[in-house]
């Protein structure tokens, strides 16, 4: 799921993007696709290569009924959390970090960069939903669906305060591992 999804293409004339935007979002509604915008940028843009950081959002909620009319895309959690300690768990995940108990480690692949700068991350409850979200420069496959994961685990208070405050001293970091349904997880925008 994505609400700010960018592509780049390249073009050998000049185009009316209304016209396209138009045509294109007649065609692609059907598919749950949605062009809010088309512009013109510089030929050195890569929507990729030039992203200085993404935000993503994971929806969970404990309240079944709730949970039922949403889902798939929000993920039924049964045990309640405390804030506290997942304001702790999230706290400590921030900064830059590596970051590969948190994705899919192909130990074969020395070369692979997994450090990554978590700037910010934090929760929202909104009705009978929460929204952990986090913004980073990069994130590794899996990574956010596995810190949420840890997150959940740190709120029922299966995660010790010292790997909470500093999960990243830690020899091994618990509850890395599970990976949890993408569904409830939406890219939110790509910063440049």
């Amino acid at each position: 799921n994505a609400l700010n999804q960018y592509i780049n293409f390249y073009f050998p004339d000049e185009i009316n993007t209304s016209n396209i935007q138009s045509k294109l979002n007649s065609i692609l509604l059907k598919s749950d696709i949605f062009i809010k915008e088309i512009r013109e940028v510089d030929l050195n843009f890569h929507a990729r290569k030039s992203a200085r950081g993404k935000i993503y959002a994971y929806i969970f909620s404990d309240n079944p009924e709730y949970a039922f009319f949403l889902k798939p895309n929000v993920y039924f959690y049964r045990v309640p959390i405390e804030k506290q300690l997942v304001e702790l768990a999230l706290s400590g995940l921030k900064g830059r970090h590596n970051f590969s108990s948190f994705s899919n480690r192909d130990r074969s692949q020395h070369d692979r960069n997994d450090i990554c700068e978590l700037f910010e991350a934090g929760f929202i409850e909104k009705d009978f939903v929460t929204i952990l979200y986090f913004y980073a420069d990069r994130f590794l496959y899996h990574m956010v669906r596995r810190m949420v994961y840890y997150v959940l685990k740190a709120g029922q208070g299966k995660i010790s305060r010292g790997i909470l405050e500093d999960p990243f001293r830690a020899s091994e970091i618990p509850y890395t591992r599970q990976v949890l349904p993408g569904e409830p997880l939406f890219l939110v925008d790509v910063i440049y």
